[in-house]
């Protein structure tokens, strides 16, 4: 029997109807700012992002800078659009620009924990550890979750699959995914195993998993002789190639032998951003649930 295949955009769209009615009850509309290079601006993930956050009725603005920035320079900036009162949530898009992102770090650890809604600072990692999720907004406390994460935790859901007691595979070990992904899982009881680039069997890895969840970036790194039968797989490394959405699960290969797929594109992707969104709202004033 062919692999179910799991419709983020559906579940992204009903959480978007859900998030435009708790952003219609607040006092005004909650404000994202996406931090992006100028070269990235008309970038699909960002395009995606407005697009959504407009749907959800979140007031979102994209700041740009150039490309060759120094660090002194963006950190100033980031550190101007995340102490305005209004703004509720700062992305900060990544990779940034090459001569810049060994020390991402640096840059992300400007943002307050609350306005940081992607979760992607040292702190956060950290939180994911402990597992302790909870921040205190101006409002109240609120559970964020990095968006990725809350996406997965959704979709296992509609399948109706613990991670307890499951055999995790994550390849990758990225600050997107590979780390917050596996450092969720093992607070959820699961038994998981991180390939990274260095890997030099990952067919042999990946045959372990009952759960697979890949952000490497790599296009078709996963193919069906590589996977266990009735495995869920889970595809978060999104990548552009010639303006066409990949992911590193190949999807026809993999359809025969996996119990569920959340490919690429139309899997993860949308429901990842509408979690980014919810916690927006929720940081905002709106709740977490």
């Amino acid at each position: 029997m062919p692999a179910t295949l799991i419709d983020g955009k559906k579940l992204a769209e009903t959480e978007l109807a859900a998030l435009r009615q708790r952003t219609a009850a607040l006092p005004r509309p909650p404000r994202l700012v996406l931090l992006a290079q100028e070269a990235a601006a008309a970038s699909v993930f960002l395009v995606a992002k407005q697009r959504a956050a407009h749907t959800a009725g979140i007031d979102v603005r994209l700041v740009t800078y150039p490309d060759d920035v120094s660090a002194t320079a963006l950190s100033a900036r980031v550190n101007d659009v995340a102490q305005v009162a209004a703004t509720d949530g700062v992305v900060v898009q990544l990779p940034l620009p090459r001569h810049l992102d060994g020390n991402r770090q640096g840059i992300l650890r400007i943002l307050p924990e609350v306005k940081d809604v992607d979760c992607l600072s040292e702190r956060w990692l950290g939180r994911l550890v402990t597992g302790r999720m909870t921040v205190m907004t101006k409002h109240h406390e609120v559970e964020i979750m990095p968006p990725v994460v809350a996406a997965c935790a959704r979709i296992l859901e509609e399948l109706n699959c613990r991670p307890e007691g499951k055999h995790v595979v994550v390849v990758g070990w990225g600050d997107l995914v590979g780390k917050p992904v596996a450092a969720w899982f093992l607070n959820q009881g699961a038994t998981v195993t991180v390939a990274t680039s260095t890997e030099q069997n990952l067919a042999s890895i990946v045959r372990m998993g009952e759960i697979v969840v890949s952000g490497a970036g790599v296009p078709g790194l996963i193919t069906g002789d590589m996977i266990r039968p009735n495995a869920v797989l889970l595809d978060a490394g999104t990548t552009s190639v010639a303006g066409t959405l990949r992911g590193d699960i190949d999807t026809a290969s993999v359809m025969e032998h996996a119990g569920a797929l959340a490919p690429v594109p139309g899997g993860l992707g949308p429901l990842t951003v509408a979690m980014l969104l919810r916690n927006v709202v929720a940081v905002a004033g709106g709740g977490s649930e």
